[in-house]
């Protein structure tokens, strides 16, 4: 059995399918570490904006991709990360964050490239990188650590098996 295989066989249950998605934050973020972020995003991945940026690479003040009122359009970042869509809203400036359905990763190779994500982005903004159940960050399934090749799991964000 490979290792890719093996992992998901283990962390496959916090991926299931309920209707919601899986979000992944930098916590506390400040306008250096969406810096610092965007060149990570840019520089490893395929991207592609829409709504209220709908220019080809980042803006050179990334801060300009939040609406400044009500009615400003949302933009929206896809990442192509090994076939899935992980995407940022921008809705707040103090916090990155991404989102990706559990029925897009389907594999270890797809739980690896999640991971990788993961790891990339702590590294870049030097803050932990965390994945849990949508809109509920302090739920923590999975943390990565800036530097750090290993991702900690704490199953079903601590709350004991699904």
């Amino acid at each position: 059995m490979t290792q890719a295989l093996e992992k998901w066989s283990l962390f496959e249950r916090e991926f299931y399918r309920d209707g919601s998605l899986r979000d992944i934050y930098v916590l506390d973020a400040t306008p250096q570490d969406w810096v610092e972020a965007a060149r990570f995003l840019a520089t490893a991945y395929s991207l592609r904006f829409s709504g209220g940026w709908n220019g080809a690479t980042f803006p050179s003040d990334v801060l300009t991709l939040f609406p400044k009122t009500e009615t400003d359009l949302l933009s929206l970042l896809s990442i192509d990360v090994c076939g899935m869509h992980v995407n940022c809203h921008f809705f707040v400036d103090d916090e990155i964050e991404f989102d990706v359905a559990p029925e897009e990763v389907i594999s270890g190779d797809r739980l690896d490239a999640v991971f990788g994500f993961m790891k990339g982005l702590a590294t870049a903004v030097g803050k932990d990188a965390v994945l849990t159940p949508e809109n509920m960050r302090d739920i923590v399934i999975f943390r990565a650590r800036p530097g750090s090749d290993l991702v900690e799991h704490s199953p079903c964000g601590g709350f004991g098996e699904v």
